[in-house]
């Protein structure tokens, strides 16, 4: 009897026909709560997704449709650039010796300066220097060169022109022949007169940017059989 009051005790009928024990309603309960509470959270987690891929993907969208215009605007300063590469090749210089101050009467590089302290010249016309009682000169020596020039004028036809005066000296030094006290083999004397000026015209398709015009005598003040001498007129475009 003792038995079956303590089994009625436990055991209560829920109204549908199902009999539960007293145990079974705090477990029945924690799992409620631990689906509910899951089911929060992967609601959570779900609209915090959505929400961010939103503007994502209307970033993305913006992208798309602004990638051509910074395509063109990245041609465009590509081209800007190359333009003045271009210019720059050839005025570069010009502005560089304006910048150092280089103005009227001041001396600036006109064309290249080197030194080379051991040159080797196998082609030297060696039959000229026998017919003119002198000794063969030897394949090496020593070859330099100095240039430079001078503004006489500025600004002239109309602004658009400068006159310059130029030198330029290329010397052959025996160094290395002491038995003939190292002499000069020869020195070339190059002096210049020229105008420059500053265009910009088109001619088949061709883009001009500066003329030069100017006389020069070059000479290596030598006489007899070893004299050379040469007068050029010169024209200079440079596109």
């Amino acid at each position: 009897m003792r038995h079956r009051a303590e089994s009625r005790e436990q055991r209560e009928d829920c109204g549908c026909g199902i009999p539960f024990t007293a145990h079974s309603l705090p477990f029945t309960a924690l799992r409620l709560k631990s689906l509910l509470s899951f089911f929060i959270t992967f609601c959570v987690i779900a609209v915090t997704v959505v929400s961010l891929s939103s503007p994502c993907r209307a970033e993305q969208e913006d992208t798309a449709l602004d990638a051509p215009s910074e395509v063109v605007s990245t041609q465009e300063e590509a081209g800007d650039t190359s333009e003045k590469e271009e210019e720059s090749v050839i005025k570069r210089r010009e502005r560089e010796e304006k910048r150092a101050g280089t103005g009227l009467f001041s001396l600036s590089t006109h064309r290249q300066n080197y030194f080379l302290p051991l040159a080797y010249n196998s082609n030297s016309n060696r039959d000229t220097y026998d017919s003119a009682g002198e000794s063969k000169p030897s394949n090496f020596e020593v070859k330099f060169q100095f240039s430079f020039k001078v503004q006489l004028w500025e600004k002239v036809f109309w602004g658009h022109g400068d006159l310059f005066f130029g030198y330029t000296q290329l010397s052959f030094w025996q160094l290395y022949d002491k038995d003939m006290s190292s002499p000069f083999r020869e020195t070339n004397y190059e002096p210049e007169i020229f105008f420059k000026f500053d265009t910009d015209f088109n001619v088949l398709g061709l883009r001009n940017r500066l003329i030069t015009i100017g006389f020069n005598h070059e000479s290596n003040g030598r006489g007899g059989e070893l004299s050379r001498s040469w007068n050029r007129i010169f024209a200079i475009f440079a596109a």
